[in-house]
């Protein structure tokens, strides 16, 4: 009950739509709304805007503290799934700030949250272990099963905000490359790391989670990249080398 109460309140400071229950718990108070609200509305905002700076460390030094928070508030009202207490708090920023382009004028910077969510997410992903190279000497590819491990995201960006994270470039020096950025992040020994995938690779990782069978994706990656088996089973190993699978 205490738990829906205060979700209740929560989308009433942020809304000001109250539902039954607020309205009766505001009437069977002798404190003004007016007061009661003021009472929790900063802390609120307060928590949320904390919330979204511990995800976005990257996106809010980019905007700065003072910008970061206001564009936060904004994106607090229009987006009430950040009330809710799971791990999807904040996951639309990244298009908010999208098609808030016009206001703070960074075009990378949609894409640089984009990135930062998928480190949060694979940050949370359940702990499991990679297949290594080394342990699948003697053994028959076909007898293995393999699927992703939970920590594996990628993705693709038109800005190097890889080299963001990874403190390789100043964000003056930041342009759009004019080619896509095939992006992988993963966790390895409880540490974030990013890996900078060529189309090919990345294609192949698509079609692997879209649990289309290994020899479907070496025909389609011979359709559309023109390449041959050998160069897709030197792909497998390299992705292998990147501790990115796992046994089921």
């Amino acid at each position: 009950m205490l738990l829906k109460l205060q979700k209740h309140f929560e989308r009433y400071i942020i809304t000001k739509q109250a539902s039954k229950l607020i309205l009766k718990l505001i009437r069977s108070s002798d404190l003004p709304k007016e007061a009661m609200l003021e009472v929790y509305r900063n802390n609120v905002f307060s928590r949320l805007i904390s919330s979204l700076r511990d995800i976005y460390p990257l996106s809010n030094n980019a905007l700065g503290n003072e910008f970061f928070e206001q564009l936060a508030k904004e994106f607090i009202k229009k987006d009430l799934a950040i009330l809710s207490s799971n791990n999807e708090n904040g996951r639309n920023l990244a298009d908010f700030l999208l098609s808030y382009n016009h206001v703070h004028k960074i075009d990378y910077l949609s894409d640089l949250a984009r990135l930062e969510w998928l480190v949060h997410e694979s940050s949370l992903a359940a702990e499991d272990y990679p297949l290594l190279l080394c342990m699948l000497d003697g053994i028959n590819e076909n007898d293995i099963d393999l699927e992703l491990r939970a920590s594996v995201r990628i993705f693709y960006f038109d800005y190097p905000v890889d080299k963001i994270y990874n403190q390789k470039i100043d964000l003056k020096e930041i342009k759009e490359t004019g080619e896509k950025v095939y992006t992988l992040v993963v966790r390895n020994n409880f540490e974030i790391e990013l890996f900078t995938l060529s189309a090919i690779e990345y294609h192949f990782l698509l079609l692997f989670m879209q649990k289309v069978t290994l020899d479907m994706i070496i025909i389609a990656l011979l359709e559309k990249f023109n390449t041959t088996e050998d160069e897709v089973t030197q792909i497998l190993e390299r992705l292998l080398s990147l501790g990115i699978f796992k046994v089921k």
